[in-house]
């Protein structure tokens, strides 16, 4: 991100001065990847009331949380081990022959 001069910020992200810092007015988009679901809830909330419209992608590694990350006004939720599983799926079908087409069509559905 650097060389592509984008702006970021590094550290607590449930710091509300660090996303007070991150300058709401021009910020487009937040990742969150924090390996705590509590810290990830506290951030969501937190940058969301000082910046409603953000976009926020969230990762977690507990599948119980996608659905609550969704409602707390994440626009994305990754859970990895559930992309590589997709991935790894993918992968077998275009290996047996499966149509590259049908095999994108079929992803998307089964990623929410």
């Amino acid at each position: 991100m650097r060389d592509r001069h984008i702006p970021y910020l590094l550290g607590d992200s449930s710091s509300t001065p660090l996303l007070e810092k991150a300058n709401r007015h021009r910020a487009k988009a937040m990742a969150i990847t924090l390996p705590d679901p509590v810290a990830t809830r506290l951030t969501l909330n937190r940058a969301l009331h000082i910046a409603p419209d953000l976009d926020i992608t969230v990762r977690t590694h507990i599948d119980g949380e996608i659905d609550a990350l969704y409602q707390l006004g994440a626009q994305e939720v990754v859970q990895p081990e559930l992309e590589a599983a997709l991935e790894m799926g993918a992968h077998m079908l275009l290996k047996l022959n499966d149509s590259t087409y049908l095999v994108q069509q079929e992803l998307p559905a089964t990623q929410h």
